[in-house]
């Protein structure tokens, strides 16, 4: 009997299974632990204990995002590439104007001033000469509409500024994400509690003692590269021959925080690359023995 009622509880407790399509990211390299699948670890108890584990993501829309990009100007004195630096930037914030950025949402920042160096080849002499100066800043812009970010690329591209260093995604209310996550918490806690309870015929005694982990993953950590492309070889291949090989190109792609392994997935639908919130869970309660 007392299998019959474990089976039953463990079906109940089974969280949805998620899979998808292999497509090209098949062809990815992979190691061990990204082939692992995570269980649901719903609970674990002695004669006088109940721990009751709860594990939720949140897929999160960005609220702002920060755009850093980086321009360098080389010239033959410092003063020099200051004046064509300079002009490049002011240009380029006088277009973002136009898309609504605001100048307090624009910071220039003061990177660095280098002398460059080149080889003056004559003959069978090669000398080492002064070139120059180059100096580096970077532009930081607060966008808060992402559609926002070609347009200003575009604009940047206009002036010579090619480099773009990075995006940062950002969410104002971490607080209330976290509230929410542990509300969320609350509820499935309850449900697995009862359940165990109810199942098992067991009884809490005195007050639970709880801990939690909660942190969040930004995107940037969580792209993904492969190569796809079939290859062939050449038999009886000659010196005498140039063998060229083919450009293959790299494909990158987001590949978020495995969802196996959570009770519930908050936004898992949701195809938009934002953050992800991870919230777990652990309820210890005593619970009364059972008499003999």
């Amino acid at each position: 009997m007392n299998k019959v009622l474990f089976f039953c509880f463990f079906l109940l407790s089974v969280s949805p299974i998620y899979s998808q399509n292999g497509g090209n990211q098949i062809f990815r390299n992979r190691n061990y632990m990204e082939n692992v699948n995570k269980s649901i670890n719903n609970f674990s108890s002695t004669d006088s204990t109940l721990v009751v584990n709860v594990n939720l993501l949140l897929n999160q829309v960005a609220d702002k995002y920060i755009l850093t990009l980086g321009v360098n100007q080389d010239g033959k004195s410092p003063n020099d590439c200051l004046i064509k630096i300079n002009q490049r930037v002011d240009n380029f914030i006088a277009q973002t104007q136009k898309i609504g950025i605001k100048k307090n949402n624009l910071f220039v920042d003061f990177i660095s001033q280098t002398k460059i160096y080149d080889f003056d080849v004559k003959s069978d002499n090669v000398q080492e000469i002064d070139k120059g100066f180059e100096i580096k800043k970077n532009i930081i812009i607060n966008v808060e509409d992402y559609s926002n970010i070609e347009k200003l690329i575009s604009i940047a591209s206009e002036n010579q500024i090619y480099d773009i260093i990075k995006v940062d995604y950002i969410n104002d209310n971490v607080d209330v994400i976290y509230d929410k996550l542990l509300n969320e918490a609350k509820l499935i806690l309850e449900r697995k509690k009862e359940n165990y309870l109810n199942k098992f015929n067991r009884k809490i005694i005195g007050n639970p003692r709880a801990n939690d982990n909660f942190y969040y993953v930004f995107p940037k950590t969580q792209y993904q590269e492969y190569s796809a492309y079939g290859s062939s070889e050449i038999n009886n291949y000659s010196s005498s021959y140039v063998k060229k090989i083919a450009r293959k190109d790299k494909t990158y792609f987001y590949d978020g925080v495995n969802y196996a392994g959570y009770d519930k997935v908050i936004n898992n639908a949701n195809p938009v690359v934002g953050i992800q919130y991870v919230l777990n869970l652990t309820v210890t309660y005593d619970i009364e023995k059972n008499k003999k």
